[in-house]
């Protein structure tokens, strides 16, 4: 070991450095006088001991390392303008003219033809551009122009928005929003991620009539990634049909993902194949090499060739967006050619720290950044493991080694190199997975052994594409049909790909969620999780009897809010879906749970609906359907569901007079489920002498026919209501249902406020506990019999 660091000084270095970088980063950035002035004394204290024994040089160098990184990221981080965003930043949104020059690269989605050029500003939009605008000043109604500083991240749409290129100086007008926090575990939290770059607020543009270019640089090297990027778009396009092709080679070869459907993105992710769209070390080492060929045919000496591929790689690293992992193969290409230029050896391990030294010089931020651990973890593991791997192996089907070599039958020498080959492929392929398996289970509660298997031939193949893209964007400025064959032929290539990947999907046991350790010490208890699902439903009971979902919330809420939550759960197997209604905003999620995790048992609302979903589901699954009417009972180990709501042949219209209304009674407690009841169901309810006593009450809102009635609270008689009324539309309690719960000393959380809220429950006692707002609160469980019904 003493050997490997001696070789490689920089790796404790950029280590140290790495760690005062994250320290600065997760402390307050007012701490950096602190470190400012720790920064200063090091110095001091350094220059004192430099003539002293080198053991204490060592130690006061790493200090200052370390105060230097935490120096440097809480400086970034601190808004020292007194005309900073954040001062004009009001927690309700507000409607602004900014301007500012783009200080990123856009990415484009929609039709290629509305990209580039303008159209009907009238007309419906389809395509859109999202980018980081680096203001200068705000324009207020009926105000002149005054002066602003800090980012904002804008998204606005309709044709023409792929002429906006970085660099620009844009008039952009529309609603500035304070970013806002996740409300879900394990849900993507816009707030932390802007943060993370230095954003302060969103801007939401109405249209193509919202925007303009007030002028374009003229000197200015940044609109060139635009154009580099606009250019590969075409190239890789041209002549090229498939959508899923196109999309899959945009995101091998210049890392844009935007045009990927949930089931190819899921497919990947679950087989540990999303590597292949950060673009890293391959893409940039194929464009080397087809630089390099391009030199040698146009008789450039060698001793330049460095010199020469130095430009234009990082065009290609800023055309990408300028991604974690392809700056860290840009940073290492670079110094690999200087060196080559200098004649200087380079040591693996001293080159990747070297580029994460350099990294978080420039940008301190990037040490939490999860892209760049990813792509310097996945590196390392290349660099020491796979090695290993590869000694431990390399004698797997070898010929005899006293067998001298001129011996060997002419197929073992012909066929040596492809053995070793595949061999060096698998031990990478064991490299990365140890390398990214670890980060892969904390950040997105993934682990996939099937990875082991499928990235062998993926590799190959991802080699071949990126070889033949390459080709394809040297090819399209001189020649566009020959780049339109070889895009046809990375369509075959991709096919193949993409079957490797679907049968590495079906893999039983492939793939699996997995928790945290909190998470999977809680997961021993029971509990009831009421997640914040806009004006929709979706709650979450765990215990010994298994895991069940009451309602999954709509399409975009199940995606965004609950699939990540039963991620963050690691919860693989559901023992049954309720699905109480037919409202979107309840169900629309259920056909991509069905798709994506094993459900036991549909259990839906008996009376017949209007709804598509549940017809088409009762359809695809009649064998785990089942319907449920008022007085049914499910009952397993220690949780027991009674059915209070609809009876049969109600003859209600709407959709919330046909829903399910349950009791649970679970540990000792009692949880009624009442979903968008309105005043009239809640009195037939009681007047029909349902026992309706419960400890929480979980009701969401009824715009026609409000609920919450003071005879209904009377019956029930809660000690915590939880109230889902966020959403589009959004929904509040009336003064009249506020004062009929604080005249019976009720306390109430509207979960779009509060987050998610989670009961832990334990011989009679729950815990409540809500996730944004981080308020707890602790109930005793009345006796069922307790104030009668």
């Amino acid at each position: 070991m003493q050997n490997r660091v001696g070789r490689a000084p920089l790796v404790p270095v950029a280590l140290v450095h790495g760690v005062g970088c994250a320290a600065g980063s997760l402390l307050p950035s007012s701490t950096w006088p602190w470190w400012a002035a720790a920064l200063v004394l090091g110095l001091l204290s350094w220059a004192l001991v430099f003539r002293q024994n080198q053991q204490v040089r060592t130690i006061c160098l790493w200090l200052l390392l370390f105060v230097a990184g935490a120096t440097a990221a809480t400086l970034q981080r601190h808004p020292f303008r007194a005309d900073h965003l954040t001062a004009i930043l009001d927690p309700d949104p507000q409607w602004l003219k900014l301007r500012g020059t783009v200080a990123s690269l856009p990415i484009l989605s929609g039709p290629s033809d509305e990209l580039d050029k303008e159209g009907d500003p009238d007309s419906p939009p389809s395509a859109r551009a999202e980018f980081i605008l680096d203001t200068t000043d705000y324009i207020s109604p009926g105000l002149p122009p005054r002066p602003l500083s800090g980012k904002v991240s804008v998204r606005t749409e309709g044709s023409g928005v792929g002429l906006i290129e970085q660099g620009d100086f844009l008039e952009v007008e529309g609603l500035l929003i304070r970013p806002s926090h996740a409300l879900n575990p394990g849900a993507f939290d816009p707030a932390d991620y802007l943060a993370s770059r230095r954003v302060s607020a969103s801007l939401k543009t109405s249209g193509q009539h919202s925007w303009k270019t007030v002028n374009k640089p003229r000197w200015s090297p940044a609109p060139w990634a635009s154009r580099a990027r606009a250019y590969m778009r075409r190239a890789l396009g041209e002549g090229l049909g498939d959508p899923v092709a196109r999309a899959v080679l945009a995101g091998m070869l210049y890392g844009d993902r935007t045009d990927f459907g949930d089931d190819l993105r899921r497919a990947f992710r679950e087989t540990g194949t999303m590597h292949l769209f950060a673009v890293s070390g391959q893409n940039v080492a194929v464009l080397a090499g087809v630089g390099a060929l391009l030199l040698r045919l146009f008789g450039l000496l060698r001793w330049r060739w460095g010199v020469a591929l130095i430009p234009p790689l990082w065009l290609y690293v800023l055309a990408t967006g300028a991604q974690p992992s392809a700056v860290r193969a840009g940073v290492m290409a670079s110094l690999l050619l200087v060196a080559w230029r200098c004649d200087r050896p380079l040591v693996a391990p001293n080159l990747l720290a070297a580029a994460a030294f350099i990294i978080l010089l420039t940008d301190p931020a990037q040490c939490l950044d999860l892209g760049f651990l990813l792509s310097f973890s996945v590196v390392a593991s290349l660099v020491w493991i796979s090695p290993l791997v590869f000694n431990s192996i390399k004698s797997w089907s070898a010929p005899d080694p006293f067998l001298p070599r001129e011996l060997w039958p002419a197929w073992v020498s012909r066929f040596e190199p492809l053995r070793l080959t595949i061999l060096a492929t698998v031990a990478a392929s064991v490299g990365a997975f140890i390398g990214s398996a670890p980060l892969s289970w904390w950040c997105f509660h993934l682990v996939s052994p099937i990875a082991l298997a499928v990235n062998v031939p993926v590799a190959f193949l991802a080699s071949a594409i990126v070889a033949v893209g390459a080709g394809s964007l040297s090819l399209f400025w001189v020649w566009p049909t020959a780049a339109g064959w070889c895009n046809l032929a990375n369509a075959g290539l991709v096919k193949v790909l993409l079957a490797i990947i679907a049968l590495g999907h079906a893999v039983p046991g492939g793939s699996f969620h997995m928790a945290r350790p909190r998470e999977i010490w809680e997961s021993f208890g029971t509990s009831v999780q009421v997640l914040s699902v806009g004006d929709g439903q979706a709650i979450l009971v765990q215990g010994s009897s298994g895991v069940e979902l009451f309602d999954c919330g709509s399409t975009y809420q199940c995606a965004t809010a609950v699939e990540p939550f039963l991620r963050f759960r690691g919860i693989n197997h559901l023992v049954r879906l309720w699905l109480s209604q037919g409202d979107y905003r309840h169900i629309g999620g259920a056909a991509s749970l069905m798709h994506a995790w094993r459900i036991e048992e549909i259990v839906r609302t008996g009376l017949s609906t209007r709804s598509s979903t549940l017809r088409s589901l009762e359809k695809d699954y009649p064998a785990r359907t089942r319907r449920l009417f008022a007085g049914d009972i499910i009952q397993t180990n220690n949780r027991q569901w009674t059915v209070l709501w609809p009876p049969h042949g109600f003859p209600g219209d709407k959709s919330e007079e046909k829903s399910l209304v349950t009791l649970l009674e679970i540990g000792g407690a009692r949880i009624l489920f009442a979903n968008d009841l309105g005043s009239l169901t809640e009195s037939q309810l009681v007047d029909h002498g349902s026992a309706v006593q419960a400890d929480v009450l979980v009701q969401g809102p009824n715009g026609n026919n409000p609920g919450l009635s003071p005879r209904w609270l009377d019956a029930i008689q809660p000690q915590l209501v939880l109230f889902n009324g966020g959403g589009y539309r959004r929904h509040t309690l009336s003064p009249s249902q506020l004062r009929a719960l604080k005249d019976r000393g009720i306390p109430v959380f509207d979960l779009q406020n509060s987050g998610t809220a989670s009961l832990s429950i334990h011989q009679g006692s729950i815990e409540a506990k809500f996730f944004a707002s981080e308020k707890r609160l602790t109930l005793s469980a009345k006796p069922a019999d307790a104030g009668g019904k």
